[in-house]
C-alpha cells in the first residue's frame, strides 16, 4: 500500500487512483477511495473510487450504493452516470443501465468507454444502426479495439456497408491474427455481397494457407478447396470475356494508324 504524503492535494490523489485503475490495482483504487472520502468529505471522488473496487469484487449493492453517493454530490457527471449504468448492467437491471448510459452520454459526449457499452447493448438487440453510431465512436477513439472492430464490421455487413466492413475487418485481423471467423466473414463478404471473385479468391486461398500452416484457431465450416476450384474458374473466365473484348477492339483501332 503506497501512502499519500502530507500536503498531497485532492486532485493528485485523483491522478495516482485513476493510475491505479488502469493498471487494476484495486486494492490501491479502495485505499485511495478511502483516503479521499475521509478528507474531502463533501467530493464525490472518494465514494466512485470506492464504488469501482466493490464492481471487481462484485459486492453490486455497495458499489451501487456508492456510486449512488458520488452522484448526489455532483450529479452533473456523466462518468458518474456511467459507473452507476455499469453496476446496473451486472445486476442485470438492463433498462435501468441503458437508461444510466443515455444520461451519461447526454452529459459527456465524449465519454468513448460509454459509446463502447451502449454499442454492445444495442448490437446484442440487433439495433445494427443505433450500435454502428455509437461503436464508431469507440473504434475511432482506439482502433485496436478487436472487439469494437468486431461488432462495427458485423454491423457494416447487415447495413450493406460491405467495402466497410472488409476494411475494419483486415484491422481487426491484425490484432486478432488468429480469428478465423474473422477472415471467414471477410471473404463471404468479398464473394456473396460485393461478389469481387479475385479478391474472394485470395482470401479464401490465404485462409486456406493459414489454417495448414496451423497459424489460425479452428477450422472452416466452408468447404474451403470448393470454394476456390469455383472462384478460380469464375476468375479465368472473366479474364477470358476482357480479353477477347480486347482482342475485337484492337483491329478498329489500328484502322486509324498510318502506315509509314
Amino acid at each position: 500500500e503506497r501512502e499519500v504524503k502530507a500536503g498531497t492535494t485532492w486532485q493528485d490523489v485523483v491522478a495516482m487512483a485513476n493510475a491505479c485503475v488502469k493498471a487494476s490495482n484495486w486494492l490501491q483504487v479502495e485505499n485511495l477511495g478511502n483516503h479521499l472520502a475521509k478528507t474531502e468529505i463533501l467530493g464525490p471522488w472518494g465514494v466512485y473510487y470506492l464504488s469501482l473496487a466493490a464492481l471487481e469484487r462484485k459486492e453490486f449493492t455497495r458499489s451501487l450504493w456508492m456510486v449512488e453517493a458520488a452522484l448526489k454530490k455532483a450529479p452533473s457527471i456523466g462518468l458518474f452516470y456511467y459507473q452507476r449504468g455499469r453496476v446496473l448492467w451486472a445486476m442485470n437491471e438492463v433498462d435501468a443501465a441503458v437508461a444510466a448510459f443515455d444520461e451519461s452520454l447526454r452529459l459527456d459526449s465524449k465519454n468513448t468507454e460509454a459509446h463502447f457499452f451502449v454499442g454492445q447493448i444495442y448490437l446484442k438487440d440487433l439495433d445494427f444502426k443505433r450500435a454502428a453510431e455509437h461503436l464508431e465512436v469507440a473504434v475511432k477513439a482506439d482502433r485496436k479495439n478487436p472487439v469494437a472492430l468486431d461488432g462495427l464490421s458485423y454491423c457494416y455487413g447487415k447495413l450493406g456497408k460491405f467495402e466497410e466492413a472488409v476494411e475494419l475487418l483486415e484491422t481487426a485481423m491484425g490484432v486478432l491474427p488468429r480469428r478465423l471467423d474473422l477472415r471467414m466473414r471477410q471473404a463471404l463478404i468479398l464473394e456473396v455481397n460485393l461478389k469481387d471473385e479475385e479478391r474472394a479468391l485470395e482470401a479464401y486461398r490465404q485462409v486456406r494457407y493459414l489454417v495448414e500452416k496451423k497459424r489460425v484457431d479452428g477450422s472452416p465450416e466452408l468447404p474451403i478447396d470448393e470454394k476456390i476450384k469455383t472462384l478460380e474458374v469464375a476468375v479465368s473466365k472473366k479474364k477470358a470475356v476482357a480479353q477477347k473484348q480486347v482482342s475485337l477492339v484492337a483491329p478498329e483501332e489500328s484502322k486509324g494508324e498510318v502506315t509509314k
